[in-house]
């Protein structure tokens, strides 16, 4: 599931054990060599930054009167 509020994203996968297993990609969260995470779908053996999933996307803060 892609957030559309905030850089984050929640990847379900089925397990070994037939189990569903939740995998969240945060871009508040770096690598150990400081960088963005990579998203991993399995299932269609696809990898990319985080951010290219949200490339031109505009976040808009929430506007409390």
């Amino acid at each position: 599931m892609i957030d559309s509020e905030t850089m984050s994203i929640e990847c379900y996968r089925l397990n070994d054990r037939g189990k569903w297993e939740l995998t969240t990609y945060l871009m508040d969260e770096t690598t150990k060599d400081a960088t963005e995470p990579d998203v991993h779908i399995t299932s269609i053996d696809f990898d990319c930054p985080l951010s290219q999933l949200y490339e031109d996307v505009e976040f808009f803060e929430d506007q409390d009167d």
